[in-house]
């Protein structure tokens, strides 16, 4: 009898030992709350900053909530669409003004190559120079002009 017992809490603490090493699966999730803000959960706890879910580039505030529009971080301006996603290798016209953001999300300034063409964006001014045809068109003006 002692033997048995001997045997059962032996095996009872090795499976505890294993239970307690084995990994355990990381959860994360999306969460809304009632004003419909969003927050991405990562094992109990709110992102803050920038992260990467599923591929694609997000920003959170330092209460977790997933922001949208324009944020600047460390000197580089970058615009989140409405579902939160970076905008990257993409024009976004706002408020009648043009923007380009580059791979890295950061908004294009000064000389930029998109494509083909050479684009020169310049504070507080866009300047944009297209060769068309052989012709070059320089255009300046208070905002972004649109591209033809």
């Amino acid at each position: 009898m002692k033997k048995m017992v001997k045997k059962l809490v032996m095996t009872s603490l090795l499976a505890m030992s294993v239970m307690g090493v084995m990994p355990v699966a990381a959860s994360a999730e999306w969460k809304q709350d009632a004003e419909k803000q969003y927050y991405w959960i990562e094992n109990g706890v709110k992102a803050q900053g920038w992260k990467s879910v599923d591929g694609e580039w997000y920003n959170f505030r330092n209460d977790g909530v997933m922001q949208v529009s324009w944020v600047q971080d460390n000197g580089n301006w970058y615009y989140l669409w409405s579902n939160g996603v970076m905008a990257h290798d993409a024009w976004l016209e706002n408020k009648g003004s043009w923007y380009y953001f580059e791979a890295d999300g950061k908004m294009a300034y000064n000389k930029t190559t998109i494509g083909e063409r050479e684009y020169n964006f310049s504070q507080p001014t866009y300047i944009i120079s297209n060769d068309l045809d052989g012709k070059t068109t320089t255009t300046t003006t208070s905002s972004a002009v649109k591209v033809k």
